[in-house]
């Protein structure tokens, strides 16, 4: 939960589209350009429960690769970066990736080499 808190704040600091100089929209910033906003309308996507709804149903689809990382014992940073390659998906996807796995290490730092935990361990 801590990696979706991240992507919105860092995706609607101003709450406008495109923030990142992309066709990004909404809570999550989805991309429309050939990110996961792509084949939603931009009314929908400005809309926060259905952007949400986007982005959990993504992350929801690729359950597998989190839970591929948790298992190898995976930090909050390292989940982030995972959440920014895999279903955000932006402009630069690896540079974004670090600099949003540095950003949640800066304000959690007691969490940035804390092992995360799957639910129900």
């Amino acid at each position: 939960m801590i990696t979706h808190c991240a992507e919105s704040l860092v995706g609607s600091i101003n709450g406008e589209p495109a923030f990142w100089g992309e066709d990004s929209i909404g809570l999550f910033q989805a991309n429309r350009d050939g990110g996961l906003g792509r084949g939603h309308s931009r009314e929908a996507l400005m809309d926060p429960r259905y952007n949400t709804r986007v982005v959990l149903a993504e992350t929801a689809r690729l359950g597998d690769r989190f839970d591929a990382l948790l298992r190898a014992g995976a930090t909050i940073p390292q989940l982030t970066a995972g959440f920014t390659l895999w279903v955000e998906r932006p402009a630069d996807p690896e540079r974004r990736a670090i600099e949003r796995a540095e950003m949640i290490a800066s304000w959690f730092p007691q969490l940035a080499r804390s092992q995360a935990y799957r639910w129900g361990t």
